[in-house]
């Protein structure tokens, strides 16, 4: 660098003007150019001008600057404040070094500058720094769009000036041209910008409004960068400039679609493109197009960003981008960098077009709806059982729509991808360690709750529990629990369990210490018998109703215990946990449950009816609700064993008072029988039934009710609806054998052996329902599960993989497919050829295809038997 030296006529620069201007500006003065004006000043440098670049507009040194500064007497902060490096640190251009590809953080940078033709004319041809900012598109002064090229070439501002004087022509910066451009390219423009015609704004413009929102957001930005902590300090106006772009950039993408945009938006458009149309080039950034998107964006945020405008909100939520989940995720990808406040707003417009999942991941029916997270599937695992919470499960089971442990098993799965970005159904299975065939089980209860209106309480439970858990983790850390052997197979005391069983006088076997083990291992694991690792899988069919009823019927004494070994092995761990954990119902705040509340059973009511004798099924339709809620009261609340004692020589029991007409017809209203009655007040059967007879309580003798029976209904439902008598007897409310006997009478065929029970689809429609197939297959006792088997072998490895993730064994499993192909009379499974596992065959297919919407007639068929058979009874008289 040369000495510098002070130019003789000085020119001030004008305030927010362009180093580019004010050099050309002062190089016109001099009769010179910008380059000499350089070299006078003593700066050398070997800048690139190639494609008319002007490196100077962009930054100069503090050497250049101040070789300037004393030879045009312009302070050194002033001329730093003229270039672009006044805008670094912001966003609102690229910081130097700039990598190969780089963009601004909003809008594509400009490659000139736009210009206002008023403001040329009025300050002579001075062009504005802030006019190369994209976000700059129109004149709050003049009340005119920006232009971004001569209306008469359509080059844009980026040529540099630099000619002799003495030119007998001016350009767009009154600087002297040649007529013909030295280099033999297209002869230089002559149009005076000045004169340009600009499209005209309203004072009170949307606009305008625009553009002054974001010049203070800019000042904003600006003033926060000189501050100690400008790092912070930017992030306000930043974020202001993000949602503002992510709605100005949605609102275009939204505009090139056949939708129809709100009224506000069709008449800016009609304002700034009316003349040349929209384009269609997503890239197309010109003035008018960002004016357009700015001006959208910034109708739509005017009462800020929690709380957008709804009109617009849903017109860009409700474009039309196609239902496939890759349109979807373009369609929330536009609004990567928007707050999360906006982000919720447009979420809860788009939730309902999402798929279950998406919602799940989105949190779509929590308050702040946001994008999911990465890289917390392993923590959140940590905090979910292999099956869900039994309480939960409850209520979050409209009406006891779903069988409790598949339901359970799904709403695990469903927990672990709420929130998260990069958990699937098969990476939940795997970290929750569920059997293969799991994934196939959410979207089929996702559906079915939708189908009964119940989804929208399920999402937000799961969506607003997953989010506690994630601020407070469970204080079980399950997945531990499922990786330690001593623990997910953790052995029993037999000693201690043998000898609590003494001092209650409950009688212990081998079988029984086998399920107080499996119960010792759910209790810590969370788990269930059914999914256990082999040796010690449960098998459903040989002993899953054994081992229901042994939790069911464990003496509170026994409970008790084995809480206490499960607490003593945690110890020796040295593991500082809870035994059993379930989140408190007010993690979710105010939801509308679609199941009953656990503690709606209670206890005393449940033990008094089972000492009636009757079954859990039983007691759930006494109590208006479902089995599963009988059986977790009854875990929750267990019966206290009390040794029966003989009454000690010479002392009487007093005795027990009759019961009166009133609670006579109480139990019998309750669907009591007399014996049960009998058990309940300990009085003895022949005097209830005599008390009954001679109050004139109870239902018709069963041979009045057979004179009333007609022998062709009984003969159709007998033999041709496959009708059990039990079933058709119950229906009669008279005993089985009654019945059997009258139709012995009546000459009908009786049914023997297996063939005796009742076909399973004869209440809905009988034989002429369905077709011969299915109604032979489905003849037999088991054939519902032997046909669910056959569809779920079907994409496993082997059938052993399929046998010991169903929960029986091979042997089982293949005798079961042999029945069903026999009574089809064609090969229903094969293996494939590439060892990809299990198929259906062509005729598999077919039977499939037939056999679904049987087992969904089913399904439905059993959820409604057990709601209709709930009966209003009047509460149980106590004594």
């Amino acid at each position: 660098m040369n000495r510098p030296r002070t130019l003789p006529i000085r020119l001030a620069p004008l305030p927010g003007e362009a180093l580019d201007s004010w050099l050309e500006a002062l190089a016109e003065r001099l009769h010179t150019n910008v380059f000499d004006l350089f070299r006078f000043a003593g700066v050398t440098t070997r800048w690139n001008t190639a494609r008319s670049r002007k490196p100077w507009v962009r930054h100069l040194d503090a050497d250049q600057l101040t070789a300037v500064s004393i030879a045009t007497g312009v302070p050194a902060d002033t001329l730093a404040a003229l270039t672009l490096d006044r805008y670094s640190g912001t966003g609102l251009i690229i910081d130097r070094p700039a990598r190969a590809g780089s963009r601004p953080r909003w809008w594509r940078g400009l490659r000139g500058s736009r210009f206002c033709p008023k403001c040329l004319s009025d300050n002579g041809n001075r062009w504005m720094l802030s006019w190369r900012l994209a976000w700059s598109f129109a004149c709050t002064r003049h009340h005119t769009l920006l232009l971004d090229a001569c209306p008469a070439c359509g080059r844009r501002h980026v040529r540099t000036r630099a000619q002799p004087a003495g030119s007998p022509y001016l350009g767009d910066l009154g600087l002297a041209l040649l007529e013909h451009s030295p280099h033999g390219g297209p002869p230089a423009c002559t149009y005076p910008l000045s004169e340009a015609d600009a499209v005209p704004l309203d004072a009170d413009s949307p606009v305008l409004r625009a553009q002054r929102h974001v010049n203070t957001t800019i000042a904003a930005l600006l003033a926060a960068r000189r501050t100690p902590a400008a790092l912070a300090a930017l992030a306000a106006p930043q974020q202001i400039l993000d949602d503002l772009h992510a709605a100005a950039r949605a609102a275009l993408a939204a505009l090139r679609t056949p939708a129809i945009p709100p009224q506000s938006i069709a008449a800016i458009i009609r304002d700034l493109v009316a003349d040349h149309g929209f384009s269609d080039n997503a890239h197309d950034d010109d003035a008018a197009h960002v004016a357009v998107g700015a001006t959208a964006a910034d109708l739509m945020l005017a009462t800020g960003s929690t709380t957008p405008d709804p009109v617009i909100t849903g017109w860009l939520a409700h474009t039309p981008t196609g239902g496939s989940k890759a349109h979807l995720s373009r369609l929330l990808d536009q609004w990567n960098n928007a707050s999360p406040g906006l982000q919720s707003s447009l979420l809860t417009c788009i939730g309902p077009r999402l798929n279950p999942a998406h919602q799940l991941r989105y949190g779509i029916a929590t308050s702040t709806p946001r994008r999911p997270r990465s890289g917390h599937g392993t923590a959140r695992a940590a905090s979910v059982p292999s099956l869900f919470w039994r309480g939960w499960a409850l209520r979050l089971n409209p009406q006891g729509l779903f069988d409790p442990l598949p339901y359970r098993q799904a709403l695990s799965m469903l927990l672990q991808i709420a929130g998260l970005g990069d958990v699937d159904y098969t990476t939940a299975r795997t970290l929750l360690q569920l059997p293969a065939a799991s994934n196939a089980v959410c979207p089929h209860f996702t559906k079915t709750l939708r189908e009964a209106g119940a989804w929208e309480p399920v999402l937000a439970v799961l969506g607003q529990l997953a989010r506690a858990l994630d601020d407070q983790p469970a204080p079980i850390d399950y997945g531990r629990r499922r990786r330690w052997r001593r623990i997910c197979a953790a052995t029993l005391d037999s000693t201690a369990w043998r000898a609590t069983c003494a001092q209650i006088c409950h009688r212990s076997s081998e079988r029984q210490e086998r399920f107080a083990r499996l119960h010792l291992i759910e209790l810590l694991t969370g788990s269930h018998p059914y999914h256990y690792p082999q040796p010690l899988t449960l098998s459903p069919e040989l002993d899953g109703e054994h081992y229901t009823a042994f939790v069911f019927h464990l003496p509170a004494q026994l409970s008790t215990h084995l809480h206490q070994q499960a607490q003593t092995l945690l110890r020796r761990l040295h593991i500082d946990e809870p035994v059993t954990w379930e989140p408190p119902f007010d993690h979710t705040g105010t939801v509308s449950w679609p199941g009953p509340h656990p503690d709606d059973v209670l206890p005393q009511q449940l033990w008094d009816l089972v000492q009636t004798g009757l079954t859990r099924n039983e007691i759930a339709a006494r109590l208006h609700t479902t089995p599963e809620h009988i059986h977790l009261a009854a875990v929750r609340h267990p019966q206290p064993r009390t040794p029966r004692h003989q009454p000690a020589p010479g002392t009487n029991s007093p005795p027990t008072a009759l019961p009166n007409e009133h609670d006579l017809r109480a139990y019998v209203s309750q669907g009591l029988r007399p014996g049960q009655i009998a058990k309940l007040t300990g009085h003895n059967h022949q005097r209830i039934n005599e008390l009954l007879t001679s109050n004139g309580i109870g239902p018709p003798t069963p041979r009045e009710v057979l004179r009333t029976v007609n022998p062709a209904w009984l003969r159709e439902q007998y033999e041709d609806n496959h009708r059990s008598f039990a079933d058709i007897a119950a229906d009669l409310g008279i005993p089985a054998a009654n019945l059997a006997r009258h139709a012995r009478e009546l000459g009908l065929a009786i049914r023997h052996g297996v063939a005796a029970h009742k076909h399973i689809l004869s209440a809905h429609g009988g034989p002429d329902a369905f077709s011969v197939t299915i109604w032979t297959v489905f003849a037999t006792r088991g054939a519902e599960q032997r046909v669910r088997r056959l569809l779920a072998t079907a994409g496993h490895p082997n059938l052993d993989h399929a046998a010991r993730h169903l929960g029986t064994r091979k042997a089982v499993l293949r005798h079961q497919i042999d029945q069903l192909e026999h009574a089809i009379g064609a090969a229903l499974l094969e293996t494939t050829p590439d060892s990809g596992g299990i198929r259906l065959t062509p005729a598999g297919a077919n039977f499939a295809q037939d056999a679904v919407p049987v087992l969904t007639i089913l399904d439905r068929s059993g959820n409604s038997d057990r709601a209709t058979t709930r009966r209003t009874a009047e509460e149980m008289p106590r004594h």
